[in-house]
Formats: C-alpha cells, structure tokens, sequence
C-alpha cells in the first residue's frame, strides 16, 4: 500500500510539472504496485483496493486533464468521487484530498462553470465552509456571471482562509486555471 501510494504521489507531482512521459511511466508503476495488493489490505478503516481505485481513477483524469482530454479526465474524476462516497469514516479520512476539488477544477478548466458549481457544492455538503470548496464555487459562479452569489461566497472563503499564509490559484494545484 505504502509503495503504491509513494508511486502515486510521484504520477502527480509529474504530472503537475508536465513531466508527462516520466508520470506514464510512474503510472504503470503504480498500476503494478495496486494490481499486487493483497485482497485483504487495509488502510485505517477501508479496503486497500478501494482507495488505490480512487487513486487510479485520478491519477487518469489529471493526465487526461494534461492533455486537454477533458471528456475523459471528467469521466475518470467523476468516477473517483462515486469510489470516495463509499469510504467508512475514518480520521484522518482514509483519502485526504476530496476528488470533487480535482474534478471542479478540471470543469472550470474545461468551461463548464455550471457543472462545477454543482461538484463543489456537493463537497460542502460533504464538508461545510471548506475553503477550497468555497473558492471553487465562487470561481464558478463568476464564470457564469453570479457576481451577487460569488461576492457572497467569497466573503465566506475570505473567513475560512484569514490565516492562510498562501492563496492558492485552484481548488487543485494540479490545474493551474487562468
């Protein structure tokens, strides 16, 4: 589990720097690392395989993402999230990074605000006044012109991030939006 992961980290940090032949070839590495898994591997209080298949399904979806294959990365982003719903309750969660703010940001990305705007205020059901939520929904409303809405949610994204000492340019560093 703990080699899979590392390989994960690394496809994604490759990825992010648009290292893309060197993430392929750590992909394969990883798919290798999740295809070994023993059946009943567990990490906290969730199967292994369930969390190296979230892993996998985003680690695709931000290389399609790379490549301007949005249908694919939206597709493959969409599917991790329905894995991720499915996790028992652990602390810390048994996946760090809500796949929803990967998937707003490869929407917004691929100009499709509205659909955004619909994964990130599901994220907030999920977790209330999360800052990278709050920042997604309110790039997404001002993409489609909800400058009212957006105002609103971005004085809420300013209270949750007051002590941040960084802004980030994206619910995902991944997808550096413009």
């Amino acid at each position: 589990m703990a080699r899979a992961l590392w390989r994960y980290t690394r496809v994604a940090a490759l990825t992010s720097l648009d290292r893309l032949d060197e993430a392929k070839k750590e992909q394969a590495d990883f798919e290798k690392r999740f295809a070994d898994l023993p059946v009943d591997s567990m990490m906290g209080n969730n199967h292994g395989s369930n969390l190296l298949k979230i892993a996998s399904h985003v680690l695709k979806g931000e290389i399609a993402a790379k490549t301007g294959q949005y249908d694919e990365a939206i597709t493959q982003l969409r599917a991790a999230a329905v894995i991720e719903d499915t996790l028992v309750y652990d602390e810390p969660p048994g996946w760090i990074q809500p796949t929803r703010h990967t998937l707003g940001a490869v929407l917004l990305k691929a100009g499709k605000p509205a659909e955004a705007e619909v994964v990130y205020q599901e994220e907030l059901v999920r977790n209330p006044e999360n800052g990278w939520s709050l920042m997604g929904l309110r790039d997404s409303l001002e993409r489609q012109d909800k400058i009212a809405e957006a105002e609103k949610i971005g004085a809420r994204w300013k209270r949750a991030w007051a002590n941040a000492d960084v802004t980030p340019p994206s619910t995902c560093y991944c997808q550096r939006l413009e």
